[in-house]
């Protein structure tokens, strides 16, 4: 695949993550119709907000107020979900623009001096993404299954397997690019400069 991220590649790949993530906001809100057994318009009235975020937190609540915990597949996909949620806020939200490498995400005009953060997001790491959606409306799949009592011979795909596949896309490490304003680590003292 080509690199160049003002080809149309770079820009299939980010349209087929905002597509996925669309979806997946759409599948983890119909988890929640699913876990409250209450009509879909009564849902929309009482959580209009299908943020991961919100719908997530509806569902864990659920959950606690059955006396159980989360299912440790919820648990994996709203971590992932949560990842890659910031990620889509910060290309929708917080670009900086094109270069050779990708598309560069920066808070730099924005942020506190010292704070700003600056990273390029490339195809490789849309579509490391754009898996990670498919791994996460597994998960969904195979809850809304066990759910509603669905037998496993039941589904077209084997979705419990498929939600245990790891994950492509790891989030790189925050670094700012204001050096100068940093902190030193713990126990180390900052060589004064001439």
């Amino acid at each position: 695949m080509n690199d160049d991220p003002s080809s149309e590649a770079y820009y299939l790949a980010l349209g087929r993550f905002i597509d996925h993530f669309a979806g997946i906001e759409q599948a983890f809100h119909s988890y929640l119709w699913i876990e409250t057994a209450v009509d879909i318009s009564v849902l929309k009235a009482i959580l209009p907000d299908t943020r991961i975020g919100n719908v997530s937190s509806a569902i864990r609540k659920i959950w606690l107020s059955k006396g159980k915990e989360p299912p440790a597949l919820f648990e994996r996909a709203i971590q992932q979900a949560g990842i890659l949620q910031s990620m889509r806020n910060n290309i929708c939200h917080v670009r900086g623009g094109l270069t050779d490498k990708g598309l560069v995400i920066s808070n730099m005009e924005i942020a506190l001096p010292g704070k700003g953060v600056e990273r390029v997001v490339t195809i490789q790491d849309l579509n490391d993404a754009s898996h990670d959606l498919r791994i996460i409306g597994a998960c969904l799949a195979a809850l809304s299954s066990e759910a509603t009592h669905l037998p496993p011979s039941a589904t077209l795909l084997p979705w419990d397997k498929i939600a245990l596949t790891p994950w492509r896309y790891k989030p790189p490490q925050q670094r700012s690019k204001d050096r100068k304003d940093q902190k030193p680590p713990r126990g180390q003292r900052r060589q004064p400069t001439s």
